[in-house]
């Protein structure tokens, strides 16, 4: 079974929904008949996630688990029933990863909208200048693939390399870890620094 070797060797299999939900704008869901986040309820996408979540524990139970937003968008609904489904991420998962313009400051990010970076088609020196930009600022960079020399969304699997290489030789100054073990790090540390510097 492959998958309780990918767990095994350290890896986190998190949560993305069951269905896959993305917002109508995408072509490749209006066209598809499936239901949009537009026509999804909080119900809706709440049951998504349990149910995606009782088949992860099915194949690899697990401790602690994030979730990673499909499409990276946050909410259901349009216009005035728009609502966010952040709240309902944060009731079943330990951490979200959606999608932002900076690496995640560890003293108050919202665990549950994680900001990442979109990797696809970046260069393996591009992605060591994240990796490196993030350790500069002291700051938590969360790094999203799609696939890795083919399909949807891809990078080259010599520049995925070049990145693990430069991991792998920087392991005592970059901590290299799972989203919902750096989350549950992130938490105690937020937990004391986080109610003291906003009051």
């Amino acid at each position: 079974r492959p998958w309780q070797a990918v767990a095994q060797a350290g890896h986190e299999l998190g949560n993305h929904t069951v269905r896959h939900p993305c917002s109508m704008n995408f072509g490749f869901v209006a066209d598809s008949g499936r239901t949009p986040l537009e026509k999804m309820t909080l119900a809706d996408i709440e049951a998504e996630i349990v149910q995606a979540g009782e088949r992860l524990d099915e194949v690899v139970p697990q401790a602690a688990v994030s979730f990673a937003y499909p499409c990276y968008q946050p909410y259901v609904g349009r216009g005035a029933t728009r609502q966010s489904y952040v709240p309902v991420v944060a009731k079943h998962c330990v951490a979200g990863r959606g999608r932002g313009e900076r690496a995640n400051d560890p003293r108050y990010c919202d665990l549950f909208y994680l900001w990442s970076q979109p990797c696809e088609r970046m260069t393996g020196a591009e992605l060591v200048g994240i990796v490196e930009h993030a350790i500069r600022e002291g700051r938590w960079t969360i790094l999203t693939f799609h696939g890795v020399h083919e399909g949807h969304l891809s990078i080259g699997d010599g520049d995925l390399a070049e990145l693990c290489a430069h991991l792998d030789r920087n392991r005592a100054r970059v901590w290299t870890a799972p989203v919902a073990t750096v989350a549950q790090r992130v938490s105690h540390y937020q937990a004391t620094y986080f109610d003291k510097a906003v009051g």
